[in-house]
């Protein structure tokens, strides 16, 4: 788990821009950006699958693994559910990686396993009504157009950071396509004061997922 320390520890963050988001089209976006990131973090033997969003005529690449799909729907909906309930403008989503690292303990006589975290993603949203659908003014483009074109930018985002990060990825011990444990939490903060729970979750202990 990630120790009070955290703050001190080799953690590389990247916070990817705010994404502005209608309400019906969560269920739709969300599952890009995460299965984005966790694309850019497999390893092995990755069986990639190119998807559409149909409704905006955006593709993405996930990764064909049961558990990873599941998780990502299961986050998904506990994200929507929970911006629903609180009526929520502004929520956020996090992707964190983790190491597992033998620890000594009463002068080396005990040894444990504890979860070290490496690595989180920020996902940052601005949650609206609806896509307007008249053009906008400036660009003469519909809303759907407009939302579309800033989704693909922030999936070009999270690959240029995930290409360009990469000194910091711990060894590989396993040939697994997610070989380092992970999580999909989501703050339950709200709207002020979000950078700081993401820290508070970080110095909190993290769920063991394998």
């Amino acid at each position: 788990s990630c120790h009070p320390s955290t703050r001190q520890m080799n953690i590389q963050q990247h916070s990817v821009d705010p994404l502005e988001v209608p309400r019906n089209l969560l269920k739709e976006v969300l599952p890009s950006l995460l299965h984005s990131i966790m694309f850019m973090r497999a390893f092995g033997l990755v069986r990639p699958i190119d998807v559409c969003i149909d409704s905006l005529d955006v593709y993405y690449t996930k990764i064909e693994e049961p558990a990873i799909e599941k998780k990502i729907a299961d986050r998904v909906d506990e994200f929507i559910d929970n911006i629903t309930k609180k009526k929520l403008k502004k929520a956020q989503i996090l992707v964190s990686f983790y190491e597992k690292k033998l620890k000594s303990g009463f002068g080396g006589l005990t040894t444990k396993y504890e979860q070290v975290c490496w690595e989180q993603w920020v996902l940052s949203l601005d949650i609206t009504a609806s896509v307007p659908s008249s053009p906008s003014p400036s660009s003469g483009t519909d809303g759907s157009q407009v939302l579309a074109g800033e989704i693909r930018r922030r999936i070009t985002q999270i690959m240029k950071m995930g290409n360009e990060s990469k000194a910091h990825i711990p060894p590989l011990t396993t040939k697994e396509v997610a070989p380092f444990p992970y999580e999909i939490s989501i703050p339950t903060a709200s709207e002020g004061g979000m950078m700081d729970m993401v820290w508070n979750m970080l110095k909190s202990p993290a769920p063991i997922l394998t």
